[in-house]
Order: C-alpha cells, then structure tokens, then sequence
C-alpha cells in the first residue's frame, strides 16, 4: 500500500486559502474535515470483514498499516495547520453498528488508540482541537476516546449523549 503525496505545490495551498480567508472566524469555528479515519482506511483497502478478522489473525501487519496511515494522518494535520490554522482537525472514524460497536475497549486501546492518540496529539501540539465522528452505539468506547485526548466525540442519536455527559463531564 502506497499513500498519496501531501507534498502539495504553494497555489493549491493558496487556493484553500483563498476559501479560509472567506469564513469569519468571529462568527464560524473553522474546521478540517479528514475521512477516512484509522479503522475506515483500513476496511477501504480490504473489506470490513476482512479488515476486523485481520486485527484477530494479523495483528503485526495490521499495526504496521495502521502505522503508516497515522504517520500520513500526522503529516497531513501539519500541512493544513501550517497553512489554514483551523480551530479544529474533525475525524471521520465509524467504530460501530446501530447496536453495538464493531469490537471492544480492549480491542481498540491495542489496535487503534496508540495510533488515534499519535494523530489527536498532533492536532493539540498545533493547537487544534480534535473532534471524533463515530457512528453506531459506541458509548462503550468513550473511555478509549477519553484516554487518546479526543476533545470532542460526534456521535449519533442512539447513544445516550445526556448519560455520557454525566458520566465523563469536562474529559470530552
């Protein structure tokens, strides 16, 4: 697997630019979109069958490619801070169903967390916030979200926002 060159030319830069230049930041929080996150790059490269039982049957594998895309992550949070200086890096990470989440706290403080802390640390150290979009029923996974420093979690109605917001306060 190859990753695409960030190694963007000055005009392309200047173009986003351009558009950033156009939103007031008085009256808008500015922010990147980046799609796909972590677990969605890696179900796009096989299919999320296959890329759920690799974590089980290659987990050496799975981390060396879950590794090189977080570098590219990191790499490409650089550039945009460098250049657009957004409030917030926003992260599109699906980590679960309608019902239930698609592995467990375990599963993704060994396969995802070290990785997604690397990329939210980035975020931070550029002084961006980090906001994590997260479909499916995935309350269970907010303490991994907690531990990575995610600022902020995007997650859908099914979940009980009110309960996490009691449970966790001020960590997200």
């Amino acid at each position: 697997v190859k990753a695409p060159s960030l190694d963007f030319p000055p005009h392309l830069w200047d173009i986003c630019k351009g558009m950033y230049a156009g939103v007031d930041g008085e009256k808008a929080f500015k922010a990147c979109f980046v799609a796909p996150g972590l677990f969605e790059q890696c179900h796009h490269l096989m299919s999320i069958e296959e890329a759920l039982m690799a974590f089980y049957e290659y987990p050496d594998e799975m981390h060396e490619l879950i590794d090189a895309i977080a570098d590219w992550e990191v790499e490409l949070a650089k550039g945009i801070c460098e250049n657009l200086h957004p409030d917030m890096l926003f992260h599109h990470d699906d980590w679960g169903s309608q019902r239930a989440p698609f592995f467990s706290a375990n599963t993704v403080r060994e396969m995802l967390a070290p990785y997604l802390k690397r990329i939210v640390d980035s975020a931070h150290k550029h002084g961006m916030y980090f906001e994590l979009h997260s479909c499916g029923q995935v309350e269970s996974l907010v303490p991994v979200m907690i531990e990575c420093g995610v600022d902020l979690w995007n997650g859908q109605d099914m979940n009980d926002k009110v309960k996490m917001a009691q449970m966790y306060g001020d960590k997200i």
